[in-house]
């Protein structure tokens, strides 16, 4: 496919070329979108992959030639990444403060997908946007869903309905400060045509409690922690593109900033062959904050401690019996 003109000078792209695509051809795009965004990721394409413990298929990379060992998987320089480093950059840089950093990132991204143009529309369009969200439970909601909460024990509950309401507590905030304080940032590219938004049209349209949600449990389903230029200091940041990588134990990929780079990569940890799903090891965390970031519990994976159930047990099968589907179990 060539490169489509919506891609302007300065590595700018169109918002309204990219709402007009299908979900199926901003994925068609994206390895052109993420090269002009600097990203490398030589051998891999996205591919589709049925999970017999989950009984549906979903997205994935696999290899598209063998990777060798300790060969180079994926990219992405800094400049690509989302961190702190962009919302301290930008003009939304006081929200760190205000809501967190993750909360922050989420309105960035959502600023950003609304502007007329911006060099993250397609990680948000092709990507994010495209990010199933139906089995994290802080999306379900306590009214229309209660009989999947019942499915869940009181603690996986506890932790769903603790996560929902700390999103809502900072949208909360927005809606009250945030939105008025920052409104002219909130509001550049065009957001709301040629003048600032108002502060209805920021809360109930561009920037609602839904989509922030959404966006939210997004990033936490996808985001690294890992170290950065400082020995002993981490940092939190979404790598476009090499975050689509399935999850899967020991994992298939070395992760790694290097700030002699100014670069995450991911290296090959064996050899990968031609036609592979290529994987990585999502989080060493227990059954129940599994089940609660990212909507599936790998098969093993210890139940939290001290945590004795009480009710329904997604973290918990007898061999030979169905394995649990309030959520995913791969």
């Amino acid at each position: 496919m060539p490169m489509p003109a919506d891609l302007l000078d300065g590595g700018l792209w169109r918002r309204e070329t990219w709402e007009r695509r299908t979900t199926a051809e901003r994925l068609e795009l994206w390895p052109h979108a993420s090269k002009a965004m600097g990203i490398d990721c030589p051998k891999l394409e996205l591919a589709t992959f049925y999970y017999p413990t989950l009984g549906i298929s979903i997205r994935g990379v696999r290899a598209t030639e063998n990777i060798r060992s300790a060969e180079l998987v994926c990219r992405v320089p800094k400049l690509s990444l989302l961190s702190a480093f962009t919302i301290q950059n930008s003009s939304l840089s006081p929200l760190i403060n205000e809501v967190g950093l993750r909360s922050a990132m989420a309105v960035f991204l959502i600023r950003e997908s609304a502007r007329r143009e911006s060099f993250w529309m397609p990680y948000v369009k092709a990507l994010l946007e495209a990010h199933p969200t139906d089995g994290i439970p802080q999306m379900w909601d306590p009214v229309t869903s209660q009989e999947r909460l019942n499915s869940l024990s009181n603690y996986s509950r506890s932790l769903a309905a603790s996560s929902r309401a700390s999103t809502e507590a900072e949208w909360r905030r927005l809606a009250a400060v945030g939105f008025r304080r920052h409104a002219a940032a909130l509001s550049e590219g065009g957001v709301c045509g040629a003048g600032v938004c108002t502060h209805e049209q920021l809360m109930r349209e561009t920037f609602s409690l839904e989509r922030f949600r959404n966006l939210v449990s997004v990033l936490g389903a996808r985001q690294w922690s890992l170290p950065w230029y400082s020995p002993g200091t981490h940092i939190l940041f979404s790598a476009p593109g090499a975050d689509l990588l399935n999850h899967g134990s020991p994992g298939d990929v070395k992760n790694r900033f290097r700030a002699n780079e100014h670069a995450f990569t991911m290296h090959a940890k064996r050899l990968l062959r031609k036609g592979e799903e290529v994987r990585k090891f999502y989080s060493p965390t227990c059954c129940e904050r599994y089940l609660n970031a990212f909507g599936f519990a790998p098969v093993g994976v210890a139940q939290c401690p001290s945590h004795a159930p009480q009710g329904p047990n997604p973290c918990y099968w007898r061999p030979g019996s169905p394995r649990p589907r309030a959520l995913g179990v791969e």
